[in-house]
């Protein structure tokens, strides 16, 4: 096996680039008929082959679209299962799931439901068609599967965009959470998507009364967290407190909204806090380590880059596509910072090294929607916020 390939740990694809949702803050809805696509049965079978050839540890599911509007998603997933490699998925849960797709989803190793708040009304404002009760007995059932039949629980996770909708119910949004047996919480910023429906809806665009208000709910939710136990990744926060810490000074915050490509739609979004320091690169290795790929065949080099790698409908061409001339280009410039592409100069989820650090002691690809995570319990949530907004190294 070639060295480009040597480090490949996952591949990311999905089944169909369609979802059942519109949710306010999402481009879903505003793609043109020719956008969306959905995995053929042949372009199954090169992907399950390129699994099993280059003895990949793992596949992800569901970074865009809903896995599960497929009939028979679950089919082709088991075969991946039982060549021995792990699975993971987002899904938002808001169908019902069938006895066969409950059992697949028991054998995943990481689940991470899109959930947003445990709030009946607020959810059908920001996410329309779904009731939070279908998504939360869909996790039960999952978690109730597994007891039946005495198999480990998959690492199940809530997920939801921290939109000042849901942030005056955060707090018992973790303590329902908590009830339910969840250990893991993350929060996505809102990233103001070309399409979406709602604009304005990030935290630190409130001013005032609202936007403390706001704040101060989210340091309360973090402090009831930290005190049971639930790990709460959360980007937004050090921006929160960059913002308060401003205000307390009397000065302006804030600096123009950045325009950023992602691989579904140009977005806008707040950089404050992913300023790269000279001298330093992204403790990143997905361009060594993991792929994105599309039901049309593009190529991506992460979930936050737009920029498709090439196009790739067989296992030859994916593995063209992966020793090509722009993976290399972005390979050396990760490694040694030089002409480091915008998107990583301007990454928000993946921290800041010094460009002496070996690229082989990144971050890894634990999961492929990496957070910026407020780890130390014992921290006030002042200097936990101060840590996330600090330059990383890494051990």
């Amino acid at each position: 096996m070639s060295d480009d390939f040597s480090r490949l740990k996952r591949i990311n694809f999905i089944n169909t680039n369609r979802c059942n949702l519109r949710c306010v803050y999402c481009p879903q809805g505003s793609h043109p008929d020719e956008y969306h696509a959905d995995l053929t049965p042949e372009f199954f079978e090169e992907i399950f082959g390129f699994i099993l050839d280059h003895k990949l540890e793992e596949a992800g599911f569901g970074y865009y679209g809903e896995l599960t509007m497929i009939d028979d998603w679950w089919k082709p997933i088991r075969r991946i299962l039982d060549a021995g490699v792990k699975a993971i998925a987002t899904t938002n849960g808001s169908t019902l799931l069938s006895p066969e797709e409950v059992a697949t989803f028991a054998r995943f190793r990481y689940i991470e439901w899109s959930i947003d708040t445990h709030d009946v009304e607020i959810l059908k404002k920001v996410r329309k068609k779904v009731d939070v009760r279908t998504i939360v007995h869909n996790f039960h059932l999952v978690r109730a599967y597994c007891l039946l039949h005495d198999l480990p629980l998959p690492d199940l996770a809530w997920t939801g965009v921290l939109t000042i909708n849901v942030a005056e119910t955060l707090p018992e949004f973790v303590a329902y959470a908590l009830s339910c047996g969840v250990k893991t919480l993350n929060f996505n910023e809102v990233g103001i998507y070309d399409g979406a429906v709602a604009r304005g809806l990030n935290i630190v665009d409130q001013e005032g009364e609202e936007f403390e208000r706001a704040a101060s709910k989210v340091e309360e939710a973090v402090r009831l967290a930290a005190r049971h136990g639930i790990v709460m990744n959360m980007a937004e926060m050090p921006r929160i407190q960059a913002k308060r810490d401003a205000m307390r000074r009397g000065d302006s915050f804030g600096q123009p909204l950045k325009r950023h490509s992602t691989p579904v739609a140009d977005c806008y979004i707040h950089n404050e806090a992913a300023i790269l320091p000279e001298g330093y690169t992204r403790a990143c290795a997905s361009p060594w380590e993991e792929f994105y790929l599309d039901p049309k065949g593009q190529v991506f080099a992460c979930c936050t880059r737009g920029e498709v790698m090439g196009i790739a409908k067989t296992k030859a061409e994916i593995e063209g596509v992966l020793k090509n001339e722009k993976y290399q280009k972005l390979r050396h410039s990760l490694k040694t910072g030089v002409d480091l592409d915008s998107a990583c100069a301007n990454c928000l989820i993946r921290a800041a090294v010094p460009v002496e650090q070996p690229e082989r002691k990144s971050t890894g690809t634990a999961r492929w929607w990496r957070r910026l995570k407020i780890r130390n319990a014992g921290d006030d949530v002042e200097t936990r916020a101060k840590k996330a907004a600090a330059p990383a190294t890494v051990e």
